[in-house]
């Protein structure tokens, strides 16, 4: 999601896309925001190009970045606004995942390959290369 809390791509698409996507938002600046399942799968699961696997989200976390872990969504949507994500935007845009992964014809602010799973419980702050370039911080 961007910092006006819509989502703005594919995510199934894969990080490539989602990356390149990125750096069109505002800021260049984006929040991944997934399940422990879709964490499992798919953040720490296919091997990059040189053959090693990277866990997506572990790996950020690691090295400083911003994320949470929440146990209510409430938690997470806070956490989240207060790195500057329109909350409001946020809860509107996972009411309609929450629909959309439970078969209503709801909208999606960007199309999705694969039907949507819901279960927010993590977060992670992602910083676009252009932002990163020009020395913006966090």
């Amino acid at each position: 999601m961007n910092r006006l809390g819509r989502r703005f791509t594919d995510e199934s698409l894969g990080d490539d896309f989602s990356n390149q996507a990125t750096l069109r938002q505002p800021g260049a600046r984006a929040v991944l925001i997934c399940d422990h399942a879709v964490r499992t799968r798919c953040a720490a699961a296919a091997p990059y190009p040189h053959g090693q696997v990277v866990d997506r989200i572990v790996a950020p976390e690691a090295a400083g970045g911003r994320f949470v872990r929440a146990a209510t969504l409430n938690r997470l949507l806070d956490t989240v606004a207060g790195w500057g994500v329109v909350r409001r935007g946020l809860v509107e845009t996972l009411e309609g995942w929450a629909a959309a992964a439970a078969g209503a014809d709801g909208h999606l602010d960007a199309p999705r390959g694969v039907p949507p799973e819901f279960g927010p419980r993590a977060a992670l702050a992602v910083l676009g290369v252009r932002a990163w370039e020009a020395g913006v911080d966090g």
